[in-house]
């Protein structure tokens, strides 16, 4: 099968919809309850990198950014090539998931419930990798 076709339109549909909650899981809160419930993660992220917490490197606070950009990036490999959609698409929505299993582990950890931010990211990142599995697929 060629490579050089464009993603068909379930695959992309899922990826570009996946991509949205992705981006979309920065502008609500990550932590059900406790210190930290009422920040979105764009507003951790955006404390984070202004220095008002010295014990935290700023690094943490551009790591807040990594799923949402994963999100976006996935809705640009939505347009591409299959060739090229098959890479940037693993790429993505592998990070975000790696991304996503270390929060969860630290929600655990802590013993936090995670909130909607947090829920809606993971059915994103599902949405990304379904249908780059069925990209994938189908080549």
């Amino acid at each position: 099968m060629r490579t050089d076709r464009p993603l068909s339109a379930a695959p992309a549909a899922l990826v570009a919809g996946g991509g949205l909650l992705l981006a979309a899981s920065a502008f609500l809160s990550w932590l059900w309850n406790g210190a930290g419930s009422a920040m979105s993660l764009r507003d951790l992220g955006d404390f984070l990198l202004g220095d008002r917490w010295p014990t935290t490197s700023r690094w943490f606070g551009l790591l807040a950014y990594v799923i949402p950009v994963c999100g976006g990036v996935a809705i640009i490999g939505a347009g591409l090539r299959i060739g090229v959609a098959r890479r940037v698409l693993a790429a993505a929505g592998l990070l975000a998931a790696v991304l996503l299993a270390v929060a969860a582990v630290l929600f655990t950890v802590r013993t936090r419930l995670p909130g909607p931010g947090f829920a809606l990211a993971a059915v994103g990142d599902g949405l990304i990798l379904a249908g780059w599995w069925i990209c994938r697929r189908n080549v």
